[in-house]
């Protein structure tokens, strides 16, 4: 490590544990930072089962969950035989009634 090109700090970052509340801030905080990207929080913290915190961490974050929800589709119901068939226009036409429309004159 003494011949690498890193900087002193990503060389000897700091180790930290994944039972503690810093672990989950620091995940947090380059969550933030990176604009919900899934950021590299590893250049200045080793910690230890981060896949896991990360996971948590964007599982629980209300943008990232608006960000990759799927619209759902509807499933269109099979057409009936004559609405698909080839055919001369309206030689198939339905009409839809109310019911008996009762009509009132206004004099004027």
């Amino acid at each position: 490590m003494q011949n690498s090109n890193w900087l002193e700090r990503r060389k000897h970052s700091m180790l930290v544990p994944k039972d503690s509340h810093l672990a989950v801030l620091i995940t947090r905080h380059w969550h933030l930072y990176a604009c919900h990207a899934r950021p590299l929080v590893q250049q200045r913290f080793w910690i230890i089962g981060i896949r896991l915190i990360a996971h948590r961490v964007i599982h629980k974050c209300v943008i990232c969950a608006k960000m990759s929800a799927d619209n759902p589709q509807p499933i269109m119901a099979a057409l009936p035989g004559f609405r698909v068939r080839e055919d001369h226009p309206f030689s198939v036409v339905g009409i839809d009634y109310a019911g008996p429309l009762q009509m009132k004159e206004l004099i004027l």
